[in-house]
């Protein structure tokens, strides 16, 4: 196959780090982008915010979560690769919000880990014989109704506070087991679902020769897509928090002093007046469930797309088999 590289195009590139961003892949990933500069291309960087030298958001990038620059080549987007004060996900952030030890939700984290170890496999195996459609389908469901359970979190949900030097605090609260384990089992059970089929089928779909491509496309995407839109609804998170804030306290959330004392998902500063402080609770509580059903929306969405999208193998082939013989290639009577 010939591709014409002198030819004019648009061509968009996601990585996790571009120049000046000291990284390994960013030194890779900008040595790429300036070669097809010089071959005439027009190019879109899609990267993060420079945080790989010291693992935090390098000065002179702070205070903003999406920045855009124009350049004479095209533009580069960066984004926050982990918004707030710290990296983890958006459930977890909730449960530290909450006041859970790290001990704690790393425990809650646990049934996810173990059915993705014990059941991805197998399910890959089955995917297989009976192809992937039905898994791809479901295993993104049941993603969703564990958020959209996780949405319903309560502010004032009991904090499990898991201590190995205190081994009775090593038994959770009631609303542990009511408000967060059932996400935690429905969300591990769905992923294990989508794992093994989701690799197997996009892999499966592509010619022999592009193999390798498609496998690096896959890793990139899977690398790149959750800190880009963990960034983009975490803007969704920020505006909802800001705006219930300006709303229900009164506050001036455009003040840069504001916005650094209070931050989503995160306790308002001590010293506050009781109300201020049960308002920038329930603004986190608010904003954080508006993230989870976004979330489910676009597992739901990508259900969707499976479900629309697949064939499944065993229908493909009885599709060949009825299909009708052309006059004259039929077998010898």
């Amino acid at each position: 196959m010939t591709v014409d590289v002198s030819a004019n195009r648009r061509v968009l590139v996601l990585c996790p780090h571009f120049d000046p961003d000291t990284a390994p892949t960013g030194v890779v990933m900008s040595r790429i982008v300036r070669e097809l500069v010089a071959l005439g291309h027009q190019v879109h960087v899609v990267t993060s915010l420079p945080w790989y030298r010291t693992h935090a958001i390098e000065p002179g990038w702070t205070g903003r979560l999406v920045r855009r620059e124009t350049t004479a080549w095209g533009s580069i987007s960066r984004v926050h690769p982990f918004p707030g004060d710290d990296k983890t996900d958006l459930p977890r952030r909730a449960l530290g919000f909450l006041g859970y030890t790290a001990l704690a939700a790393g425990i809650i984290g646990l049934p996810g880990g173990i059915m993705l170890a014990l059941l991805s496999t197998r399910v890959g195996t089955l995917a297989g014989r009976i192809g992937a459609r039905r898994f791809l389908v479901a295993g993104p469901l049941l993603m969703a109704l564990g958020l959209l359970w996780y949405a319903r979190l309560p502010v004032d949900s009991a904090s499990w506070r898991a201590s190995l030097a205190d081994p009775r605090s090593l038994i959770p609260p009631t609303d542990v087991l009511i408000d967060v384990l059932p996400y935690s089992l429905l969300f591990g059970v769905g992923i294990s679902l989508v794992v093994a089929p989701l690799t197997s089928t996009l892999m499966g779909s592509i010619p022999g020769r592009f193999s390798g491509l498609g496998s690096a496309i896959n890793n990139s995407i899977s690398r790149v897509g959750q800190p880009l839109i963990g960034a983009l609804v975490f803007i969704v998170i920020s505006a909802s928090y800001y705006a219930s804030l300006a709303a229900n306290a009164g506050l001036d959330t455009t003040n840069a002093t504001v916005r650094h004392d209070y931050q989503p998902l995160n306790p308002p500063p001590a010293g506050v007046s009781a109300d201020l402080a049960a308002a920038a609770n329930q603004a986190s509580i608010d904003s954080f469930r508006l993230a989870m059903v976004i979330c489910a929306g676009l597992l739901v969405t990508g259900a969707a797309v499976s479900w629309f999208g697949l064939r499944e193998r065993g229908r493909a082939a009885v599709s060949r088999a009825s299909a009708p013989t052309p006059e004259g290639t039929g077998p010898a009577a």
